[in-house]
């Protein structure tokens, strides 16, 4: 099922997306849905990041691509692999949508797309053991966690240099159902190939990301993770056309103000 939220004159909905057409829903995006008779064609509404009112934090993942990691310490960066994933969180005004623009805050600096997979926490986590973690997953998306070099290698902690509003696009929706392991993620940068890989690269999977953090901080609906990026990073600018896109899930497209 795939779960859309999208703006129309009179407010902000959710629905259930079929093919191209959405049927607006009631109710709780956690805890049950009861679907409407309304139907909008999707190509008439503005999705929207699909991230619940009630989404209380962003977390994001470092490191969690060996390929990645060896690529930034090619340019000095001088990281070791962790034997636990390297957490550091993002407020929630750094969101932006499908097909919104990317506002480079600084555009002397070094501005770097990175695909990544995103998990939407489904309900209160607190000491989840790995084997159930699946439970307390609402769903996945695409994400791009957008990042400015020049402050991340600065600071030496990585929240400001990912933080800037409109640096946390995702989107398009929501896929309940899990993607495969072989399930690729890839990013496009004008149409170019840039990133490439699967997710069972990622060093830790969504549902050893998900206990590790139930274990140390809690996880509450509606809260966002962002899981690392693929080797291929690299920098925008303005005009560019930028996609993610993630076998089963879909294609998240941004345009670089």
């Amino acid at each position: 099922m795939r779960l859309v939220k999208f703006r129309l004159s009179d407010g902000t909905r959710w629905g259930i997306l079929e093919d191209d057409v959405i049927k607006a829903v009631q109710g709780q995006v956690y805890s049950g849905l009861d679907v409407t008779e309304e139907t909008f064609r999707l190509d008439e509404v503005k999705l929207l990041a699909p991230a619940h009112e009630s989404c209380g934090k962003v977390i994001a993942l470092g490191q969690n691509y060996p390929l990645h990691l060896d690529e930034l310490n090619e340019r000095g960066w001088g990281l070791k692999q962790s034997d636990e994933p390297v957490v550091f969180m993002v407020p929630r005004s750094a969101l932006c949508g499908h097909e919104d623009r990317i506002i480079v805050a600084r555009p002397d600096n070094a501005t770097h797309y990175e695909a990544e997979l995103v998990i939407v926490i489904g309900k209160k986590a607190v000491d989840v053991p790995v084997e159930r973690a699946g439970e307390y997953i609402l769903g996945y998306t695409c994400g791009n966690d957008v990042s400015d070099r020049v402050l991340q290698q600065k600071d030496g902690q990585w929240t400001r240099a990912k933080s800037f509003p409109t640096y946390k696009p995702m989107g398009p929706w929501i896929e309940t159902r899990r993607p495969a392991e072989g399930a690729s993620i890839s990013l496009r940068l004008n149409g170019a190939q840039k990133q490439e890989a699967v997710l069972s690269d990622m060093v830790f999977g969504p549902e050893r990301v998900v206990s590790f953090l139930s274990k140390n901080m809690g996880l509450e609906p509606g809260d966002l993770i962002f899981t690392g990026t693929p080797a291929g990073v690299g920098p925008l600018k303005s005009g560019d056309v930028v996609e993610v896109e993630i076998g089963g899930i879909g294609t998240l497209r941004n345009t670089v103000a």
